[in-house]
């Protein structure tokens, strides 16, 4: 297994990575870290970050997130040289980091 959201479990039936369609939550219960790497979608419905989530979320290419908008309340998200666009087409979501 690899940490690339690609080819990770998590979506429908834990058998795809987050697609356009998702919410991606990281909580206590996982801690592993991931790459956001190249192939995997460039908008999600939303970012959620749990408390108690240790891991390190790596941005590998720019990122979308709409309607549910971005949440970190605990582990480290590193954008490096990445864009992440909350909102789209105008549009308010929520951005919240505690």
């Amino acid at each position: 297994s690899n940490s690339n959201w690609s080819t990770s479990s998590g979506g429908s039936n834990d058998t795809t990575a987050p697609t356009s369609a998702d919410l991606a939550i990281f909580s206590s219960g996982n801690t592993n870290s991931a790459n956001y790497d190249a192939s995997a979608s460039s908008t999600l419905v939303g970012l959620q970050i749990d408390s108690g989530y240790t891991g390190t979320l790596t941005m590998q290419r720019s990122l979308s997130v709409v309607a549910s908008g971005f949440s970190q309340a605990s582990g480290t998200f590193d954008l490096g040289a990445q864009t992440l666009t909350v909102g789209t087409n105008g549009s308010a979501s929520n951005f919240t980091i505690s």
